[in-house]
Formats: C-alpha cells, structure tokens, sequence
C-alpha cells in the first residue's frame, strides 16, 4: 500500500500551487472524490485529510480474468448478453426529461445543449460530478454511455454511490483519459484505491473521439467494457449499491466531456466463476 500525500485544499475540489506537478493517481482519487463530497453535500471546506492509494499497476486481461474467475472470452459474452436484454432505463441526453443536474458556476458545469449532456470542470485542479435524481439504489447493473472528450482530461462514469455518514462516501470510478488510459477507483469512507489502471487498443485516444464505456457490475464482480469490447475485470466489495451519473475531472487543464446515449440494464444472470474464487458464482 502506498501512502497518499495529505490534502489541504485551498478551496472544495482544488489542490495547493505546490502540489500540480507530477500529480500521482491517488491526489486524483482523493481531488476526485473531494469534489464529489462537495457536491453531493454543500460542505464548503473539508479540511486536511489523509488517504491511501494502492497502485494496482498494469494489469494483463488474462491476468484479472484470473483474479475474477471468468476468462476475456467469457467476459465478451457476458457483455453481449447483457445488452441484449431490455434496458431498464435509456436516456438519449438530448433534452433534461429525467431529472438531471443543470447548472453553470465559475468552476463546474452540468449542461445540457447541443444535444448532448456536457459535463465540465472549469479550472485546473477540479473535478465535477453531475447526478440523476432517478438512478438511485442500484447494485446488479450494467450501464453504458458515449463520451467524446472535448478538452481537458477525461471523465467518465460514477456508480453505487452513497453517502454513509456526515463527509463520508462509498463508489467507483470509471474513467476514460485524452491520453489512451482508464480507470477503475473505489472510495469506502476515505479508503481510496486505483483497483485497476492501464491503456487500451480499445480506446480511441485524444480530443474529439467518440468512446463508448460499459461497466457491469454485479455483486463484488466488475468488469469493464470500451467500445463494446472487454478490457478488464476485478472482485471488489467497496460498495454495495447507490446512485448513478457523469462526471469530468482534470489534472492539468480545464476539461469539458460531452456525454450522450445512456442505458442502464438490470443484471439478473448469474456470472458463474471458477472453484478458486469467492465471487458470487451462485448468486442469481
């Protein structure tokens, strides 16, 4: 386990002058989910707090197909079938008819126009979550949507979001960077871990590129889709169930994600794993 450096933000999401050179993966962890604190409370100030972040490093798909018991091809299949089942929510993001955030500050963005969802960071150091008023208590899902990375960073998706206690917060992380990486981060209540970090053929990188992220979740199995093709997996048990929605975060610069096409299935099946893993292999 590696230690994280302690945060004392300047302001809720922002990280100090001294501190926005070679930033490691766990300051974007604790950034990302300070934000988030942020706006899912109104704390104004959060204070000086410490986190850990385990590095989880490359990672190969034979070897995370191991660590979860169901091989790449296994995996695909697993993707198509679910996707072929009838969605359990579909919002083109087009227009705001299911209780979206809306709202432009001097440092964040939720905003639907030009027919997409945008979701902006909009100074350095920052990182923007934007919520859905209906996609709450959600465990066994897949959810999809289609990212084009206008400037900046990256972003991605948020899911089985809670807010335990007072300052306090359970979820992962889905994100897809400019640069051809993705991410899967946990938080549970200020135990922030990078579960799985690497680069993709999979991926289109740069600005302008049209990506498509699928996440399915079931139980403590979570597998991770790009493009419609399998990229990675791992058995987790940081969160159990919560909300669902978008966010944009940045590093260096200010970043703007355009977002559109989200689906939401329900996961029934069962994921059948191998007798060496303890991940749900009857669970139904």
């Amino acid at each position: 386990t590696e230690k994280g450096p302690i945060l004392a933000p300047d302001a809720p999401g922002s990280l100090p002058n001294n501190a926005r050179k070679g930033l490691p993966r766990g300051v974007v962890i604790g950034m990302l989910v300070l934000a988030l604190l942020v706006a899912l409370s109104g704390i104004a100030y959060l204070g000086i707090m410490a986190f850990s972040a385990i590095q989880a490093g490359s990672q190969s798909q034979g070897e995370t197909s191991a660590q979860t018991g169901l091989s790449a091809a296994a995996w695909q299949d697993t993707y198509t079938k679910v996707i072929s089942q009838k969605p359990l929510f579909t919002d083109s993001l087009q227009q705001n008819v299911n209780g979206w955030n809306v709202d432009t500050e001097a440092k964040r963005m939720c905003l639907l126009t030009n027919a997409a969802y945008h979701v902006g960071s909009l100074a350095p150091h920052n990182a923007v979550f934007c919520r859905n008023t209906k996609l709450t208590n959600l465990s066994d899902i897949a959810c999809q949507v289609r990212m084009t990375i206008v400037h900046g960073n990256g972003g991605g998706i948020f899911f089985r979001l809670t807010t335990p206690g007072k300052g306090q917060l359970q979820s992962y992380f889905f994100s897809l960077d400019s640069n051809g990486t993705y991410n899967l981060w946990a938080d549970n209540v200020f135990h922030f871990k990078t579960l799985l970090h690497n680069t993709s053929t999979a991926i289109k990188p740069g600005l302008n590129q049209s990506n498509l992220i699928t996440v399915i979740a079931k139980g403590k199995l979570i597998a991770l889709y790009i493009n419609n093709q399998y990229v990675n997996s791992i058995v987790d048990n940081s969160a159990a169930a919560g909300m669902i929605g978008l966010f944009a975060h940045d590093v260096l610069n200010a970043t703007e994600v355009e977002f559109s096409n989200l689906i939401v299935w329900k996961v029934a099946m069962p994921l059948q794993c191998n007798q060496d893993t303890q991940c749900l292999k009857n669970e139904s």
